[in-house]
């Protein structure tokens, strides 16, 4: 089969080309990845205890929603998802990881990028939380010893 330009004029192959190139930038080079991410910002404090690092992990708390996982670094007890890394407005579950002072782990386990290896030993804890339209800045994140889920 020949190529379609070569069986048209230059004109008609212009008119062509200049009616089909929108269409092709629209599909490639958009940006993002589709989600409607918000800003996501706070502190964490476990047992009333602050200055923890470690890291959080959130999922949609409602099944087959398609809302991306997150993830972001506990520094000095605060993390931060800027809005480019961040959820989406909805209900999140959190895997909050963090250190227990003066305690040496054992085993190295998976560290996520960003977070500086230790021996320190870790705990989880999960919460759940509503991420509001627009995201939230200074949102205070307590959990307790109740809400451990891994040793």
């Amino acid at each position: 089969m020949k190529n379609i330009f070569n069986r048209l004029d230059g004109r008609c192959g212009l008119f062509v080309l200049l009616v089909l190139l929108p269409f092709f930038s629209l599909s490639v080079g958009c940006g993002g990845d589709g989600f409607d991410r918000v800003p996501f910002s706070g502190t964490v404090s476990v047992d009333g205890g602050v200055n923890r690092n470690g890291w959080m992990r959130g999922s949609s708390a409602t099944a087959g929603t398609g809302s991306p996982n997150v993830t972001a670094v506990i520094e000095n007890g605060k993390f931060a998802f800027p809005a480019e890394r961040g959820p989406v407005p909805g209900s999140y579950n959190f895997e909050v990881t963090v250190t227990v002072p003066g305690k040496e782990r054992e085993s190295v386990g998976e560290v996520p990028a960003g977070v500086t290896e230790s021996n320190e030993t870790y705990i989880t804890l999960q919460k759940t939380l509503v991420v509001p339209e627009g995201g939230g800045d200074g949102v205070v994140v307590e959990v307790t010893s109740a809400d451990v889920v891994e040793n």
